[in-house]
Order: C-alpha cells, then structure tokens, then sequence
C-alpha cells in the first residue's frame, strides 16, 4: 500500500523500470498489471507492450478485493470479469511470446512462479 502513489509520475515509474534493467538484465525484472480496477482493457495491453519493449515482464492478475476491505465495502468494486482478464491474459501473452520473454526464465519474483496469473498457461 502506498498512499500517494498515483500522484508520482508515470515518467518515473518508467526511469526506475529502465534502471532495474540495466542493473538486472531484460526479462529480470517484473510488474504487476492489476486487471480491474476500471481501465480500458486495450490501454492495459498497450501499456503492458511498453513494458515489454523495455524488458519489463508485465505480471497480469485480476483485482479481486477481499471483503470487509474500503474497495468492497465502501467502493463496491467487484472482481472483474473473466472474460476481461482472460482477453487482456491472451494479448499480453502473445506479445510476451513474440519478445521471446517467458515469467519462468526470470530469477527470482512472482513472474518466475507464475502462479498468481494465467500467463504461464498462455506460454509466456
């Protein structure tokens, strides 16, 4: 949790992904990309594209707030819908796959498990 969070900018969010990759290598580094929390599904997969080109491995996982949480409780904000995740799962894979980039090539994280998202199933 990080309060202020959206108010850094992108621009440096970008600096910093560039920065881990030159010290760990591409494909070393990973990000989540929560699907859910009201986005467009097709700015989310350019935005994962951009990742890629720089040799960030974009981590796809739905949203699904727990109960009892502000997201539920006061936000109302449901888990977002399979088909939704399964499309934006299916075209990041496919860029992934085409960048030669797989979660199980990475050393170390959540991308070398892959168990919290689906893209492992989409070989990537």
């Amino acid at each position: 949790w990080m309060p202020g969070k959206s108010t850094v900018p992108l621009d440096e969010y970008r600096a910093a992904w560039r920065e881990a990759v030159r010290v760990f290598g591409h494909n070393q580094v990973s990000t989540y990309l929560l699907v859910g929390l009201g986005e467009d599904p097709d700015e989310l997969v350019e935005g994962a594209k951009e990742l890629i080109d720089m040799g960030v491995y974009p981590f796809v996982v739905p949203f699904r707030p727990p109960a009892g949480t502000l997201a539920t409780d006061v936000d109302h904000v449901p888990a977002p819908e399979p088909r939704e995740v399964g499309h934006v799962t299916r075209q990041v894979a496919t860029a992934l796959r085409v960048a030669g980039m797989v979660g199980a090539d990475q050393a170390a994280g959540c991308a070398a498990c892959g168990a919290c998202s689906a893209l492992s199933c989409e070989g990537a």
